[in-house]
């Protein structure tokens, strides 16, 4: 289990509202709430699952609204449709292989800033290069130690902050030039971010992983991260590239979890 990573959420019933609760037709959360569901009526949302389709007064609607889950299919692990005001894209699983068997470690979902992340995306931007309120919600299958747990991360981290550093150093001019200011800003940014991550190493080690934990790393669009345990106070790490590298994790060239990074950018997808 050192190897998690490869390179490793009482329903208050609001008030009867005449305000309208089902998206707009065509509008972004209407085409992410079609693709997750497969339906085209929100009202018949429920748990993460299609209803049999009958009238909803606006009370119920309500009920249904706060109601609404994603599920990942291969742990049966959900994930709140909205927490925070950022949008679950969906979910998927992180397996590790132990003696030729695929172990379902835990299940990661991806939430956005919807309104930010679609002007974003149609403006030519990618979910990992959007600056834009972005948090990765880890849901643990079974019980992993700390230590274990970062050991895995950092293994995947590592490496992804060098390659960071590596870009911004080599970056070039309008006319090719290398920029000497650029490289030393790079090491500099570099050296940082694997303080930070020294420090998210140290916070992490010290929790227990416990089958259905959640780990969230938040992070804002001018590249604070926060990290918390099952809704605690957390931490906050003031490191773009260490914000960068985690995400990358997921939703880089190399992900993870195939399946959660297949989820994301099928959500993308609708939202542009």
């Amino acid at each position: 289990m050192a190897a998690l990573h490869s390179a490793v959420p009482s329903i208050a019933l609001a008030a009867p509202t005449t305000r309208r609760l089902t998206p707009r037709p065509n509008s972004p959360k209407y085409r992410v709430l079609t693709l997750k569901y497969g339906f085209t009526n929100t009202s018949t949302i429920r748990a993460g699952r299609e209803a049999p389709p009958h009238r909803h007064s606006a009370h119920n609607l309500s009920r249904v609204a706060v109601l609404a889950t994603v599920t990942d299919p291969a742990t049966k692990l959900s994930f709140p449709d909205v927490v925070d005001g950022l949008t679950c894209l969906g979910a998927g699983v992180r397996e590790k292989k132990v003696a030729f068997v695929g172990v379902k470690v835990y299940s990661v979902a991806l939430y956005v800033d919807e309104a930010a992340a679609s002007v974003a995306l149609q403006g030519g931007s990618g979910l990992m290069d959007a600056r834009v309120e972005k948090m990765l919600s880890i849901k643990m299958a079974r019980k992993v130690d700390g230590p274990t747990f970062w050991e895995a991360l950092n293994e995947a981290v590592l490496p992804r902050i060098a390659q960071i550093a590596t870009n911004q150093a080599t970056a070039e001019d309008e006319e090719g030039n290398f920029m000497a200011d650029v490289a030393e800003a790079a090491e500099v940014k570099e050296e940082a971010a694997q303080d930070a991550a020294e420090e998210l190493g140290a916070f992490l080690q010290t929790a227990t992983l416990e089958k259905g934990t959640e780990v969230t790393l938040r992070c804002s669009p001018d590249g604070e991260l926060h990290v918390a345990v099952d809704g605690g106070d957390g931490k906050t790490f003031a490191s773009a590239e260490l914000c960068e590298a985690i995400f990358d994790i997921y939703l880089g060239d190399d992900p993870i979890s195939p399946t959660a990074y297949s989820a994301f950018m099928a959500a993308a997808r609708s939202l542009t």
